[in-house]
């Protein structure tokens, strides 16, 4: 049995367009996302529209898909990191409808799935924080003490946009990376397949090249913020200085 894990799509329609294009081909089913769908990218209700065709059995949200509950409209930016957020939230706000909005709201921030006997716990951050990602420059006695009380045998999750796959007290630890924002020197989509035979997980990494130009494109034909930092990410996938 294979399940694909997305994350981190971020507004990309091309790149998950390319992404499920690749899980179609390897005749993969079960879908799960783990959240941070639509704001910082230039197709809100583009991917929401898309992730909802594919039924994932298990979606959950991610840090900026609680944005939506957090800023209201007495909220105001007091410095210039806030303000390119807050600009981030309005775009993707005016393109999703109040229903789309409550349904992301709705997600739980972790679900446990299970898949040939397998129990599998999905995150978006880590069991700690939604907003802490798990991945290389975290050490093994750190990840004994994030993990220590997790029962499931496989945990998967996001954030960071960044892959990871590592094993700690007989759990696999796997950071899927980010379909549509990739931070690790690396500009294709990134997402994760588990395949589980006689009950022993197995995890990999896809990376699947998706026109960045046309996301671009899109981006410039409907004024997103900050585009030319974005442009950037995009081509160069790694963060601002």
């Amino acid at each position: 049995m294979n399940v694909a894990i997305l994350s981190d799509i971020h507004g990309n329609i091309h790149a998950l367009n390319a992404v499920i294009s690749d899980i179609k081909s390897l005749n993969i089913s079960e879908i799960v996302f783990l959240g941070d769908l639509v704001i910082n990218g230039p197709s809100p209700s583009e991917v929401f529209q898309e992730l909802r065709n594919l039924k994932p059995i298990c979606w959950i949200k991610g840090n900026t898909d609680t944005w939506f509950a957090e800023i209201n409209d007495e909220w105001s930016p007091t410095t210039e990191q806030e303000e390119k957020l807050y600009n981030l939230f309005i775009f993707a706000r005016n393109y999703l409808t109040k229903e789309s909005i409550e349904f992301l709201l709705k997600r739980p921030e972790k679900c446990v799935f299970e898949t040939a006997g397998v129990a599998i716990l999905a995150l978006h951050g880590s069991p700690r924080s939604i907003s802490e990602g798990i991945g290389k420059n975290i050490t093994q006695n750190e990840l004994k003490g994030i993990f220590s009380d997790i029962e499931e045998s496989v945990i998967v999750s996001g954030h960071s946009h960044v892959p990871f796959i590592g094993k700690v007290a007989n759990k696999f630890i796997f950071n899927v990376g980010s379909i549509g924002m990739s931070l690790d020197d690396d500009n294709r989509a990134s997402y994760g397949i588990i395949k589980i035979k006689n009950e022993i997980p197995e995890c990999s990494i896809r990376r699947i090249a998706y026109p960045i130009s046309k996301t671009l494109s899109i981006a410039q034909n409907r004024d997103f913020p900050d585009l030319k930092n974005y442009k950037k990410k995009l081509n160069e996938a790694r963060s601002s200085p």
